[in-house]
């Protein structure tokens, strides 16, 4: 016990923590056990412990391990926030897999707790083990030095929503054993998540099927794995001072978001720039979640090809290369609003629909030959038709006005630069002959207005509230 207590007093004294803090608490015996220590440190230094549980509602014992924790927090005085979410439901709206939806939430979670209580630290109860199985996890999808380093004993929240707030693990130099044997003296009787045990996450096949097939190689693999971790910190350390002293030259900020100048930054070793790029995806996203070195491999490409290059990231971001530079800027989360399912236009007439005003009118057609706006358009339209709103499907098929073929309308959005994010979002104006026009992109052939028509259909969308 006393190891522990010294290893999380040093951890405290290193970084200068003190005051109020959250420690999450899944019940388990790495969280019981950092809870406990913190518990007996707490006036040798000065601090103010907030529980934070969230019951995520994935398995049977959910309940029990919220009742187990509530319990504990009581028998230590310590006050303790108690709540229960559907993370599956959240993993399905947002098309994640199941530990990245829970991680979001637990950690949205914890950063609102730590706003209610005034905590400038989030405390985990994170062990060398989990260290270990982070860097494996790393490495089987292809990580650059930052990866190989794992998780840091401390650093900024991993979210956005932490903003301001510390992330610190005291207990990334322990065992799972360790932690095992300080419940055990200490006379507390930690939960166990059965789903541990399952093999359908991947950090638990890492777990329970690769670290013991790599340890029958070499029985110390988790040391030397440790060891590979702490040489990629020294490696990322430097990247990081040498970044600093390029940063203010190669890169700016403007209305259009960083600008990275490609001739300053092609002048630097691969490393480097790819560090420096991190960097800035970092400062643009808030984290650098869901971002691979693939990604970066992509930036340095467009980079080295020149001006007129577009790359999609994840969580909004883009990039575009012009003028001797890479511009670097996060998209609208939500531009468009959400449609719901298909909805038939009045015409002539006005449909309201989720977010959006839709007007329908026939007018002459010498008026049709105004310049479209990007939400007005004219349709070539035979009194009758019915005419109908909806949002794109799988196998949707779009012939572009001027163009021969019909093509996939997925292949038309990536060509036309419409963000992955806003796709399911626009509009499309359809009648039996299919797709008229992707509402503020395109219209498509069969709904062009020819020269012999005598009138013509004006069709606009308008925002809600304007």
């Amino acid at each position: 016990m006393n190891d522990i207590v010294a290893l999380v007093r040093r951890c405290l004294a290193a970084h200068q923590v003190s005051g109020a803090l959250v420690v999450a608490v899944s019940g388990g015996p790495d969280s019981v056990c950092l809870l406990h220590a913190l518990w007996q440190l707490r006036h040798e230094m000065g601090l103010q412990l907030n529980a934070a549980h969230l019951n995520h509602r994935l398995h049977a014992q959910a309940e029990p391990h919220a009742r187990y924790v509530a319990r504990l927090c009581q028998r230590l005085g310590v006050p303790a926030i108690v709540e229960a979410q559907d993370v599956a439901t959240y993993r399905r709206e947002y098309h994640l897999s199941l530990e990245e939806a829970a991680r979001r939430v637990r950690y949205t979670f914890l950063a609102e707790v730590a706003g209610q209580v005034g905590a400038g630290w989030v405390l985990t109860g994170h062990t060398a083990d989990d260290q270990v199985e982070t860097v494996l996890m790393h490495l089987l999808r292809g990580t650059g030095w930052v990866g190989v380093q794992g998780m840091a004993q401390a650093g900024p929240y991993p979210y956005a929503a932490g903003q301001g707030i510390g992330l610190l693990r005291p207990l990334l130099r322990a065992s799972k054993a360790e932690t095992g044997s300080y419940c055990r003296a200490a006379g507390l009787r930690p939960r166990q998540d059965p789903t541990n045990v399952e093999l359908s996450p991947t950090r638990n096949r890492v777990r329970h099927q690769l670290l013991p097939a790599l340890e029958a190689y070499n029985p110390r693999f988790r040391e030397a794995l440790l060891r590979v971790s702490a040489a990629a910190r020294e490696q990322v350390a430097l990247l990081d001072g040498l970044v600093d002293a390029i940063w203010r030259d190669a890169v700016s900020e403007d209305a259009e978001g960083l600008r990275i100048a490609s001739d300053h930054l092609l002048q630097q070793p691969q490393a480097v720039r790819q560090h420096l790029l991190r960097r800035a995806v970092e400062r643009t996203a808030g984290s650098f979640t869901d971002f691979e070195a693939h990604h970066l491999e992509r930036l340095v490409a467009a980079l080295e090809a020149g001006a007129g290059k577009l790359i999609p990231l994840p969580h909004g971001l883009r990039a575009t290369t012009r003028h001797h530079a890479l511009y670097l800027a996060r998209l609208p989360a939500a531009p468009l609003p959400a449609l719901g399912g298909e909805c038939p236009l009045a015409v002539p007439g006005e449909t309201r629909l989720d977010g959006w005003v839709v007007t329908a009118r026939l007018v002459p057609a010498p008026q049709a030959a105004a310049t479209p706006q990007k939400w007005r358009t004219y349709i070539a339209y035979q009194s009758g038709t019915p005419l109908w709103v909806r949002a794109r499907r799988p196998g949707d098929r779009f012939q572009p006005a001027g163009m021969a073929q019909a093509k996939k309308l997925q292949d038309f959005m990536v060509d036309a630069h419409i963000p992955r994010e806003w796709r399911d979002r626009v509009p499309l104006v359809c009648s039996p002959e299919g797709i008229l026009w992707v509402a503020g992109w395109r219209l498509s052939e069969a709904a062009r207005v020819g020269p012999a028509a005598e009138q013509a259909l004006e069709v606009e969308f308008r925002p809600t509230g304007s």
